[in-house]
């Protein structure tokens, strides 16, 4: 929700959030299996939300990947190359927190991962969750991995599309700026705009990846397993889903500063 929200700021684009939602499945009547329906759905709100705001030159939605790619990925392809629509992949680097995110996001009552109102991201940062653990866990990251792989696959290259990741749209990102005017070049609107520093639709990135769960342990555990199995051999290498590395340096960096923070506060406590 933070970064259709975040694109949608721009005074030329126009963005709503999920599109295919359970809701709207129910409400309108079909389901990913009926690519027609769902193509109606994305011309009615594209009709209504350039009709609304009237300076927008582009129309942007949330399209998941797991909402009717896999049954609809040939007649999805042919409807984007027809209109000449653009395709932006928002991953994470960082995998683990996106299987955090997805859990917190199913916890919700409301279903959001990024609420606005104060209250609500207070008791969003609140939700505690728990993964899986050993090879359950890297099973989880892998089919993560794998759906990325395939989803974009299906549209890659033929239809214009363009990879942003979320550790870099974030306002804690150095590299925020540059990355929201890369996206605003790809989409061919004003790249100069700059989306402000408003950090309130992010839940979890600023804190400690797994402050919310509370089997951390194990989780941590079963991560350095597998990235110093990785290490041992380029064959275990090979077979380790690529973004384990990523994930496993981010919570050393973590467990780093929380161990330097330590000693500062002892070292305080000794001048004393």
């Amino acid at each position: 929700r933070y970064f259709t929200a975040a694109l949608g700021r721009h005074p030329r684009v126009s963005t709503v959030d999920e599109l295919f939602t359970r809701v709207q499945l129910v409400r309108k009547g079909f389901d990913f299996d009926d690519f027609g329906a769902m193509r109606r759905a994305m011309e009615d709100i594209a009709r209504a939300r350039c009709g609304r705001k009237k300076a927008a030159e582009v129309m942007g939605f949330k399209w998941m990947t797991n909402q009717g790619h896999d049954a609809n990925h040939d007649a999805a392809k042919a409807y984007l190359l027809k209109r000449g629509m653009k395709l932006i992949f928002l991953w994470r680097r960082n995998s683990l927190r996106q299987l955090i995110s997805n859990k917190v996001n199913k916890a919700l009552d409301d279903g959001f991962a990024h609420p606005t109102d104060p209250a609500r991201v207070a008791f969003a940062r609140s939700v505690a969750v728990e993964l899986q653990e050993g090879e359950r866990l890297v099973r989880d990251i892998r089919k993560l991995e794998d759906r990325r792989k395939r989803v974009s696959g299906y549209y890659a290259p033929d239809v214009d599309s363009l990879t942003v990741y979320y550790e870099d749209v974030v306002a804690s990102s150095p590299s925020f700026n540059v990355s929201w005017a890369k996206i605003f070049d790809f989409l061919g609107v004003d790249a100069t705009y700059e989306v402000p520093r408003n950090d309130s639709g992010t839940i979890h990135q600023l804190a400690p990846a797994l402050v919310s769960v509370r089997n951390a342990a194990a989780v941590r555990a079963t991560l350095y397993a597998l990235c110093d199995d990785a290490a041992s051999s380029p064959n275990r290498a090979a077979r380790t889903p690529p973004s384990s590395t990523y994930v496993c340096d981010e919570l050393r960096r973590e467990e780093e500063a929380e161990r330097a923070h330590i000693e500062e506060v002892i070292g305080h406590r000794r001048q004393r």
